[in-house]
């Protein structure tokens, strides 16, 4: 926990995009922890922003065997089955086009929030292709052996080679 603190304090004061988090002692988060467990704060509750929401014997079908997730905790005993579902998520969706996309996406590749795929700073100018590859090919091994990140920059390269260029600066 004591990690993780200093980690968020870290990118709170180096990386310009987390300059806004709030800052949490570690008395919080151990509160916040503490509740989780004790079930007062439900993570996978159906109301705010949950990801996640748990199902209920209704909900539970044959449907929804294929498409459930399940915890993987030496907690729960092998008979208890439970199941959640992804739940719909509501509010503004991310703009594919932001500048900042890929360093907000990924605070872990880009811990200084700095030199993203469409960087305004950069002194030349390249373009999607020149830069994933760039970053596929460089000799720091994160970003080819980051998967997610992998499919982030095809999907970005996809997009960008089938929108006209005005509309990628919306």
């Amino acid at each position: 926990m004591r990690k993780v603190h200093a980690a968020l304090e870290w990118l709170r004061i180096n990386n310009p995009l987390y300059k806004d988090i709030p800052v949490y002692t570690l008395a919080d988060i151990e509160n916040k922890i503490a509740q989780q467990l004790d079930g007062q704060t439900s993570a996978t509750s159906t109301t705010g922003s949950a990801l996640l929401k748990k199902l209920n014997d209704a909900s539970r079908s044959y449907l929804y065997e294929n498409f459930s997730v399940q915890p993987l905790s030496s907690d729960y005993p092998a008979d208890v089955l439970v199941d959640y579902q992804m739940d719909k998520v509501h509010g503004q969706s991310t703009n594919i086009f932001d500048a900042e996309l890929d360093m907000n996406a990924f605070p872990e590749l880009f811990p200084t929030g700095e030199h993203g795929m469409k960087d305004t700073k950069r002194g030349t100018k390249i373009g999607t292709s020149e830069y994933i590859k760039s970053r596929v090919l460089h000799k720091d091994l994160r970003f080819r052996l980051n998967i997610n990140y992998l499919f982030h920059s095809f999907q970005v390269q996809e997009v960008s080679k089938h929108v006209p260029q005005h509309w990628s600066h919306a």
